[in-house]
């Protein structure tokens, strides 16, 4: 079975992912990757994931500042400052952070380029895959509406000819939220915003009661009621980013970094410029 399973990796050298792996790195010590973890990894990518041609970067997670010292607070500005000024980094860029879903979007200009530079014929013009590697939309039609959207973007803003390339590698936000984390929307935050809601609602009604009969709970009360507004600010807050969709037109994609472009890797441009080309985009 496992020989089977190989076989979707067309294209790649299958010795690359085999056996003990030890992975040399530039920041940190050396990497091994133990046999029977390659194998079991290596299984599932190829039963789950995208044509393993398409997938030239997986991202990872953002990770997050750290705890805050000040009273009440998880996370604040201070800390993130701290870090950077602590790396030596004296210019930081701020922006919104999208409540989406995190998307690679790789597009070519046409379905010729993708198969040129990518060796797939019949594919379509590009591809958007999550984390995980696997396709992004089970709805293949949808995608492909998406794509189009953002090939005549990029074609009207003079994006091909102004970087000089006919195939682009974006680092995004997709949204709604609700589109892809069904899952997790459900059954973590949607039951935590309900179980608070309907939790505190009922303690409130009742210590008003109790405060009407002349019970002193009142500070209690006032305690519940603060409570009783921040879940609804919670509920607020993963609320706007989910709506429904039925079309494209539903769908908003945030880029903000561009990885790739024919012959050159963006790694090297500051933040700024990241953010010039994609507001011509956008």
């Amino acid at each position: 079975m496992f020989r089977r399973v190989l076989t979707l990796w067309v294209g790649r050298d299958i010795a690359d992912v085999l056996g003990k792996r030890l992975i040399s790195t530039r920041l940190q010590r050396n990497i091994t990757i133990r046999e029977e973890n390659a194998i079991a990894a290596l299984e599932v990518m190829s039963r789950f994931a995208a044509h393993p041609k398409w997938l030239i970067y997986l991202p990872p997670t953002m990770s997050p500042v750290a705890t805050s010292a000040e009273p009440g607070l998880l996370e604040h500005p201070a800390e993130a400052f701290a870090y950077y000024r602590q790396a030596g980094i004296t210019e930081v860029i701020c922006e919104e952070k999208h409540m989406g879903s995190r998307t690679v979007v790789i597009l070519c200009r046409d379905e010729a380029m993708a198969h040129h530079r990518f060796g797939l014929p019949n594919e379509g013009i590009g591809i958007c895959y999550p984390r995980t590697g696997r396709r992004f939309f089970e709805d293949i039609a949808l995608e492909a509406d998406l794509l189009t959207r953002v090939n005549a973007a990029l074609t009207t803003s003079g994006f091909w000819d102004d970087l000089q390339t006919d195939w682009v590698c974006l680092d995004c936000e997709l949204m709604p939220w609700s589109v892809k984390a069904q899952g997790l929307l459900r059954q973590q935050y949607a039951a935590v915003g309900t179980a608070a809601t309907h939790g505190l609602t009922e303690a409130v009604i009742q210590l008003q009661r109790a405060c009407d009969r002349g019970v002193a709970a009142s500070a209690l009360l006032t305690q519940y009621q603060q409570w009783q507004q921040l879940a609804q600010h919670y509920v607020e807050a993963y609320g706007r980013y989910c709506w429904a969709v039925s079309s494209v037109g539903d769908l908003k994609l945030a880029p903000f970094h561009i990885l790739v472009t024919e012959g050159a890797v963006h790694a090297d441009k500051p933040h700024d410029w990241h953010m010039q080309q994609i507001a011509k985009v956008c």
